[in-house]
């Protein structure tokens, strides 16, 4: 309880102050037609705050042999944000992979 309550703060914290960082979101839009916004904070250690349907979750930066990949596990799963140029893959746990695109209006 006492962990779920400090990641709620932690989410909280970077979503409203992500700017402070230089962080400005970015919006994806994925192939069933759902949009993801991504902030990147420049952080010690890196994180991204991910927000979808009202969600916001922080996933730390991962190693990764190629692009940037942000993941965090809980007790339902694995969370994945996979970041390759303009392209993403978004993988949540009881959810079909999404593969994303920066939205050309962002």
């Amino acid at each position: 309880m006492l962990r779920a309550f400090a990641l709620l703060c932690c989410t909280l914290f970077f979503a409203a102050f992500g700017s402070a960082w230089g962080a400005e979101p970015v919006t994806y839009r994925c192939d069933d037609g759902s949009e993801v916004t991504a902030t990147f904070l420049q952080s010690d250690p890196q994180a991204a705050v991910i927000a979808e349907a009202g969600r916001l979750q922080v996933l730390p930066l991962r190693r990764s042999a190629s692009g940037a990949r942000y993941a965090s596990s809980d007790g339902l799963g694995a969370t994945t944000f996979w970041v390759k140029g303009d392209e993403a893959r978004y993988e949540r746990p009881r959810a079909v992979a999404r593969n994303c695109r920066v939205d050309a209006r962002d």
